[in-house]
């Protein structure tokens, strides 16, 4: 037990870390990138974003959660998927190099067919670092992992800006994209010392494939519900107004990432290591629901308090627009990394039957916001988008609450004080700050007086899991034991 919460404390520092890192890269590149190019720009690769995910999530065909969900694995195993991922994406590369013209066609810019027969070639690259991602999930090597995506963010950056100095506008954020995963999956076959081998099988394909063909078809129509948008709002709006939707969603998907990608990374491993145990699961589970919730409706309702000046500040009053979207994202957002959890606590549990019924459901709710709200103008259909999310969270406990010992009033009492409090704070905090004409003084004053009041709140609360981190901060405890926690 004290093994698992080490690594498991360990692992969400190293995610926290990585997490942070990668935001405040991104926040910088994002910074020069946006003032150097224009709302276009970024709507071009916004409308191509689909093509590569739903291609990453056919070359995978869930084979990796079915690797990372098994308690031992061969090597044999490992080949085979890799054998596999390499060949559908050799495959779906060639497909999407013909198809290009008719994207380009179908988003009326012509200049689409050329950069995306660039933009898709990680579909191979990606698919080759499958496997040694798996290995690193396993043994839960948060650090090296998080140390990759902090250099390759970094070095990727640079690329980037420097093209887009040198007026190369849209490819400067393609080439960005392309070095980032080249260096990624370079970093893990480096950090694993794996590599393929002849020795290979298609039986472990086949012992796999029904556990991993609903994650296939659950991973097309999440990608579907999640990229569609971008890519119809091209069609219906143009592409500035998808610049405008893109870069509202990239902050917003940028300050909650920070916590994504700490529970990611851990969430999956430790439920399947409590898999047997359902009383030590159903702690595992709570504590890491408590964290969540005390880290991300903070974060996220903070960001949402401080959007104009945020937008105005960093990358200039041209981007304000995005500002009301990014507002409205950030309020549903807030519950995204809660339902990650319960993903994977579906997955691990092996209900991935579950899973594609809620993921088919969140899709169809996306979908239908699209047919009836698209006329209405993009910050209707961004409000709607962002409240689903809500119900969504209790759709995901309901789907599961059958195998797990976890109850409603267990999940409420979980986050609904962080969530209170959180609005609560923020809505103190703008009227205490309103007053305030200069704009950077204002988004320091909301930012400092913010985390004292919610600081202070915890306190007057007797909030837990903050004592908790601060002590696990300080070494003394990786966490400390209470009777109804792991």
């Amino acid at each position: 037990m004290d093994n698992l919460k080490s690594k498991t404390a360990s692992g969400l520092v190293w995610g926290v870390f990585s997490g942070g890192a990668s935001q405040v890269l991104n926040f910088a590149i994002g910074i020069f990138l946006a003032r150097l190019l224009d709302k276009a720009d970024y709507g071009i690769i916004g409308m191509l974003a689909i093509f590569s995910i739903l291609a990453e999530n056919f070359f995978d065909s869930g084979f990796s959660a079915a690797l990372i969900n098994k308690k031992e694995v061969k090597r044999v195993e490992y080949n085979a998927v890799f054998a596999f991922n390499l060949c559908v994406s050799v495959t779906l590369y060639l497909i999407l190099f013909f198809c290009a013209p008719l994207i380009a066609k179908y988003t009326h810019e012509p200049r689409i067919t050329s950069l995306s027969r660039f933009i898709f070639l990680p579909i191979i690259i990606n698919a080759c670092g499958c496997v040694p991602g798996v290995i690193m999930s396993r043994q839960l090597m948060v650090k090296p992992r998080a140390i990759i995506n902090v250099v390759g963010l970094l070095i990727s950056g640079v690329v980037g800006i420097t093209l887009a100095m040198n007026g190369y506008s849209y490819w400067s954020l393609a080439w960005q994209q392309f070095i980032l995963q080249l260096f990624v999956v370079l970093g893990l076959y480096y950090c694993t010392r794996w590599h393929p081998t002849r020795e290979f099988s298609l039986r472990p394909l086949k012992e796999m494939f029904g556990f991993s063909n609903k994650l296939l078809i659950t991973n097309i129509i999440r990608t579907l519900g999640g990229t569609i948008p971008p890519f119809l709002f091209g069609r219906f709006y143009g592409a500035a107004t998808t610049g405008i939707y893109t870069q509202a969603n990239k902050w917003c998907t940028m300050a909650g990432g920070l916590l994504n990608t700490a529970v990611q990374q851990v969430a999956q491993p430790v439920f399947v290591s409590v898999r047997d145990e359902q009383d030590r699961q159903r702690r595992v589970f709570r504590k890491l629901v408590r964290f969540t919730a005390f880290i991300s409706f903070p974060a996220m309702y903070g960001l949402a308090l401080i959007c104009n000046e945020f937008i105005v500040i960093t990358i200039s009053e041209k981007w304000l627009e995005s500002a009301t979207l990014l507002r409205i994202l950030c309020f549903g957002w807030a519950f995204i990394p809660i339902q990650i959890l319960y993903q994977n606590l579906t997955i691990s549990l092996g209900r991935s039957g579950s899973y594609l019924i809620m993921t088919t459901i969140t899709t169809i709710l996306t979908l239908a916001t699209l047919a009836t709200c698209y006329r209405g103008g993009i910050t209707l259909m961004t409000t709607v988008l962002s409240l689903i999310n809500i119900p969504l969270l209790f759709g995901w406990h309901i789907a599961i609450r059958k195998h797990t010992k976890v109850t409603l009033l267990d999940l409420i009492k979980d986050i609904s004080p962080f969530f209170v409090i959180s609005i609560a704070v923020m809505f103190i905090t703008y009227l205490l700050t309103r007053s305030i004409g200069n704009m950077y003084a204002l988004i320091v004053v909301r930012i400092v007086t913010a985390i004292l009041l919610y600081y202070a709140a915890m306190r007057l609360f007797h909030a837990k899991i903050m004592i908790e981190c601060i002590e696990f901060a300080k070494k003394r405890i990786p966490f400390r034991q209470h009777t109804d926690e792991p």
